[in-house]
């Protein structure tokens, strides 16, 4: 006979701020929260909707139950404006790339914003989950920037307690549970985390740059200290971060490569930036190592001077003076010839002065960061 231990959570009412957003403000909301404990697995389930979000942004909802010693990462869940679905649907057309819940990553809980989502997840039960809490981790993303929003506490200190038999239940099989790895739920999420089966190909591409999937961390002129202040850095370090301490923490899967791409601005000297570049590889480097990274699982690629960046960034500028004479320059004069040369004397300087502005403080990161988990 099946016994059924219940909690049942009174609906929970959850809304969670981005305080920098001042036009409207921009949170999730969680209702109808329920968690229930049948035989050997824990069921939870509760409805999501998005207030004020934005229709070229979407928001990543990961729900994690935990003590003050264990986290258990549930699959994720997305709400997603219309115009952001339909542009990513675009770029994987033109790219022609598979949907982004395809390619060995498990299928996320989706709902465009204004329409709610019934969230469920099973897990199987284990001792530490009595008296274990249940929050969510929630991160906006769209076309200019990513923000973590504060987390929210679902339920807290959970009883899981098992109440008298009132009837036999009829002897139904179990649905098989599928247990996710810690792996496979932060692919779900964080796009710059892939299976070591893309790893080869990623790496023969050589236009880095073109990849948006890919984290950056920025640098000043001519610097090679990361500073957390600058930019989104401090954003983009704490998701590094953060994946780092999931995949080492994973029993099934572990990382398999950490790939870190060094990249230069066009002016100075070519050896001077090409040692440039490869300094700022290496402080990304020595962050992971410093958090337990096998320093033998990191590739670093030296990109040098990012002509073919700045190529592209050109080629996309509207605003540019004398563009279609920079590109020519740019596609027919060698680097050793004076490329760098016949841009800084084209009209007048004009032209120069304008990218050092606009596009040189772009290229100035380790260009290009990924990481690929393998099976232990």
């Amino acid at each position: 006979m099946m016994m059924i231990r219940r909690l049942y959570i009174a609906p929970l009412f959850l809304l969670f701020f981005a305080g920098n957003l001042q036009a409207q403000k921009t949170g999730v909301q969680i209702t109808g929260s329920s968690i229930e404990l049948q035989d050997d697995s824990v069921h939870i389930g509760f409805i999501l909707s998005a207030a004020g979000l934005r229709t070229d942004y979407r928001m990543d909802i990961t729900p994690i139950l935990y003590t003050d010693t264990n986290n258990l990462y549930l699959p994720a869940a997305r709400i997603a404006g219309k115009s952001h679905l339909r542009l990513q649907a675009r770029k994987q057309a033109l790219q022609g790339k598979r949907s982004e819940n395809q390619d060995n990553r498990l299928a996320i809980q989706t709902t465009v914003a204004g329409e709610p989502l019934r969230y469920t997840a099973s897990v199987a039960y284990e001792p530490w989950m009595q008296h274990a809490s249940l929050r969510v981790d929630v991160q906006m993303k769209g076309c200019c920037r990513s923000e973590l929003l504060p987390s929210g506490l679902v339920a807290k200190d959970i009883a899981l307690v098992v109440p008298q038999a009132t009837r036999p239940e009829p002897n139904i099989p179990e649905p098989v549970t599928v247990s996710l790895s810690a792996a496979e739920l932060l692919v779900q999420t964080e796009t710059f985390v892939c299976p070591i089966a893309e790893f080869d190909s990623d790496k023969a591409t050589g236009m880095f740059h073109r990849d948006r999937e890919a984290l950056r961390v920025y640098f000043h002129q001519n610097k090679t200290v990361i500073e957390n202040g600058y930019r989104d850095n401090a954003v983009t370090l704490e998701r590094f971060d953060k994946a780092l301490r999931i995949l080492q923490g994973d029993s099934v899967a572990r990382i398999g490569k950490i790939l870190l791409v060094g990249c230069a601005s066009i002016e100075g000297s070519l050896q001077h930036n090409q040692n440039l570049a490869g300094k700022r590889a290496e402080v990304l480097k020595d962050f992971a190592v410093a958090r337990g990274v096998d320093p033998q699982r990191i590739e670093i690629v030296n990109l040098g001077e990012g002509w073919d960046e700045l190529r592209d960034l050109i080629a996309e500028s509207d605003s540019m003076p004398y563009r279609k004479e920079a590109l020519r320059i740019i596609d027919t004069v060698p680097i050793m010839k004076g490329r760098e040369l016949q841009l800084m004397k084209l009209g007048g300087g004009n032209p120069y002065r304008w990218m050092m502005k606009h596009l040189f403080p772009l290229q100035r990161n380790a260009g290009y960061i990924k990481v690929y988990y393998e099976k232990r």
